[in-house]
């Protein structure tokens, strides 16, 4: 009896070695699952890593673009307010070479009514300048 009682203790304990095995090559697989997993992770983390450098450089690269692109417009803008300027002197100008071309129109104006004034007034002096002669000649201060 004694022997059946250790058999089975026996028996009880190879069924718990062959669990324990069992549970042991299932803990190796798992084991081995976890170090794959852990390898591929390991590599998608450096590939993370470097993808995160990258942008991180694109994104250095984008703001310098930004701040060349701000640059731009503020001289973009200091030059379409000097055009700006520069329109309004040239209107301002041009509206006093305009006032000062009308001015002279009025002038050319006047000009030309003294002109033709005068030429009237010329037509006339023959006559004039005749009764003059005339004049001085009867009182003999002018002989002929």
């Amino acid at each position: 009896m004694h022997s059946q009682q250790l058999q089975r203790e026996l028996d009880d304990v190879d069924c718990q070695l062959a669990a324990l095995k069992h549970a042991h090559a299932d803990l190796d697989q798992r084991a081995a699952a976890l170090t794959h997993r852990a390898a591929d992770a390991e590599a998608r983390c450096t590939d993370l890593t470097r993808d995160h450098e990258q942008l991180k450089a694109r994104l250095a690269a984008a703001q310098n673009d930004v701040e060349d692109l701000r640059r731009l417009v503020a001289s973009l803008q200091d030059q379409l307010a000097e055009a700006a300027g520069r329109g309004r002197a040239e209107a301002r100008a041009r509206e006093a070479v305009e006032k000062d071309c009308a001015v002279e129109g009025k002038r050319r104006g006047e000009m030309e009514e003294a002109r033709a004034k005068a030429e009237r007034e010329a037509e006339s002096w023959p006559s004039l300048v005749g009764a003059v002669r005339f004049g001085l000649a009867q009182t003999g201060v002018m002989d002929k």
